[in-house]
């Protein structure tokens, strides 16, 4: 059972996902006396996390509520998205503020677990040479042990069974590292502050280079079930079908990832090249607009399957699926209409809003024990 959190908590994670706040919105927002208010506002500016700022002008009468925003200076947090070819670096403040920030790509073919995490050691030292950081997470294109730290399959990188955690140990040093896998911290970024704000149950489905993403957010946890729930690339969607690079046969993935996109246009390729695939589409070619009838078919009969298994309130599409629902929202949404669930429950299918929700919510990651326990900074 979890303890309760602390009104400093509480206030710091407001004023982190609002970026700044009116203190009496802050009061109202979380139920709180005008004491507990004022005391969780000094501890935290006593901690150098949050300071009171002055008011703008007033629109009408009274005296306006001074503004609640993270203190310069604060602390701050490495979110780190790991892709095929690279990753994506940010050095991040409370409020999702971004002090730093770089795009790297591997000097070499070497994709072996220690190469790699030595590399992501190395570029976040450069990176935070400046302003330390208090933690580190890692968005990892792959399965993530939500306990160990276990990379249990990166099928991009070939991976199986690499200790994730304690490569992070032994290449990042003291630097505390979170690992988790990519979509998840997509579909949380986008229900907090995207196109899932206000969904009470959240289906996530994200495609990018290789393979599909997916998350159910709900109440603001993630359902993982033993630890691996949802990876829904591999949803079988033709039984017996293509092969998959996970070893089965007609999953999702291979008929609607950049990969299967590119296929459908009778391509080959880089993944990366999808991109050109839908640009083309967007601008009217009739042959690549039959590409992306293939792929939002696809996706539709996924989505079928999905709602009938997980209930959502919302569905929130990502990356490259985002622009296939755009181009062809019938195709996409259109075999709900055979879903007895989606009959009763009528969840919308919309596209994601934010960039860069692997950064946004590897940032949070990193910050949770932060926003948690703020008093234990001291």
């Amino acid at each position: 059972m979890h303890s309760p959190r602390s009104a400093a908590s509480r206030l710091l994670t407001l004023v982190h996902r609002e970026g700044r706040i009116s203190r009496s919105a802050a009061t109202t927002r979380l139920g709180l006396s005008r004491s507990a208010i004022g005391l969780a506002i000094e501890a935290l500016s006593e901690l150098g996390m949050l300071r009171v700022a002055s008011p703008a002008e007033p629109a009408g009468r009274g005296r306006p509520s001074p503004l609640i925003e993270p203190a310069p200076g604060g602390p701050a947090v490495v979110a780190i998205r790991l892709h095929r070819t690279g990753a994506e670096l940010a050095l991040v403040g409370l409020g999702h503020r971004v002090l730093a920030r770089a795009s790297r790509g591997f000097p070499s073919d070497d994709r072996e677990p220690t190469a790699v995490f030595a590399q992501l050691a190395a570029w976040t030292r450069e990176l935070s040479d400046d302003r330390p950081p208090g933690r580190a997470a890692i968005a990892v294109p792959g399965m993530v042990g939500p306990g160990d730290g276990r990379i249990a399959s990166a099928t991009m990188f070939d991976w199986v069974d690499v200790p994730g955690r304690e490569l992070a140990r032994e290449h990042f040093g003291p630097l505390p590292v979170e690992l988790s896998r990519d979509a998840p911290l997509s579909a949380v970024a986008e229900y907090r502050y995207g196109a899932g704000r206000g969904a009470a149950h959240l289906l996530f489905l994200s495609c990018t280079d290789v393979g599909i993403g997916g998350a159910l957010v709900d109440g603001d946890g993630l359902y993982l079930g033993s630890g691996y729930a949802m990876e829904v690339g591999h949803l079988c969607l033709v039984p017996g079908g293509r092969p998959c690079p996970c070893g089965a046969r007609g999953c999702l993935q291979t008929y609607a990832d950049s990969g299967a996109l590119l296929a459908a246009a009778g391509l080959t390729g880089e993944p990366a090249l999808a991109g050109r695939v839908l640009d083309g589409a967007e601008a009217g070619d009739a042959q690549l607009l039959a590409a992306v009838d293939e792929v939002a078919r696809a996706i539709g009969a996924g989505l079928l399957t999905l709602v009938n298994l997980t209930s959502p309130d919302r569905i929130v599409l990502a990356g490259r699926h985002a622009r296939v629902l755009r181009l062809r929202p019938e195709l996409v949404t259109g075999p709900l209409r055979a879903s007895v669930v989606a009959r009763a429950s009528g969840p919308g299918v919309v596209a994601a809003e934010l960039p860069d929700t692997e950064l946004r919510g590897a940032a949070d990651l990193a910050f949770a024990p932060l926003l948690a326990a703020p008093e234990a900074a001291r």
